[in-house]
């Protein structure tokens, strides 16, 4: 994951587990420093090292202050820039190669674990992000998997729909259950507008699979 790859709110909500309102509290308290948040026109953008800072300072508000928190969060931050090599520093963390540890009075604080936390769900960005396009000529500019005409939009209620991934993948083959997977990160990252047509609206043979209830009946003594 590109470390200069600034993420929307809706995408740093994906990767960190926080809540929209709390990513928008860090920009707003300024919690962590300037250079790791965005603010536009185009809206608001976290960067990883921001979103890695942000987790870190919610995760650990039950033991920690505010005021430590944001100490350690600055410290860390001053840190990274004198490894000299920041890059390269924070890719032995996420590897685990190494730790992260912060002191700050009579507390220390290894953040490493937010950070490979947040690294391993960018992850599941990247993926989503390379096999799925958008494309103003094909289906209205929908998202649709690399290659094809199929919007993500329509894959991604097949669970809620009661369908089979076996019977998704008869009526479209190149279909595969990590697609599916990356459609549904895919739409966490860019929330569709509208209610997205149904698999079974496009292809009528798909059926849904609707479980069996066992009626119980209760007989008085």
């Amino acid at each position: 994951m590109n470390i200069t790859k600034y993420l929307s709110i809706a995408g740093a909500a994906f990767v960190s587990g926080l809540t929209e309102r709390e990513l928008n509290r860090v920009i707003d308290e300024m919690l962590v420093p300037d250079e790791l948040v965005v603010q536009s026109n185009g809206g608001r953008s976290f960067s990883p090292l921001g979103i890695a800072f942000a987790k870190f300072y919610f995760r650990l508000a039950p033991i920690l202050s505010a005021t430590t928190r944001k100490q350690i969060i600055n410290q860390a931050y001053e840190n990274f820039h004198v490894q000299g090599e920041g890059f390269n520093f924070l890719g032995e963390v996420v590897v685990g190669a190494k730790s992260w540890e912060i002191s700050v009075d009579i507390v220390r604080v290894d953040i490493a674990p937010f950070v490979r936390e947040v690294w391993s769900n960018l992850r599941l960005v990247d993926a989503a992000e390379s096999s799925i396009t958008q494309d103003d000529s094909v289906m209205s500019g929908r998202p649709v998997f690399k290659g094809t005409r199929l919007p993500v939009d329509m894959v991604v209620g097949v669970k809620e729909q009661s369908i089979s991934i076996q019977e998704a993948q008869e009526a479209y083959p190149f279909l595969t259950k990590e697609q599916i997977e990356a459609a549904e990160v895919y739409l966490k990252l860019h929330p569709p507008r509208g209610r997205p047509r149904r698999l079974t609206e496009v292809n009528p043979k798909l059926k849904v699979l609707r479980p069996r209830v066992k009626s119980e009946r209760n007989f008085d003594d």
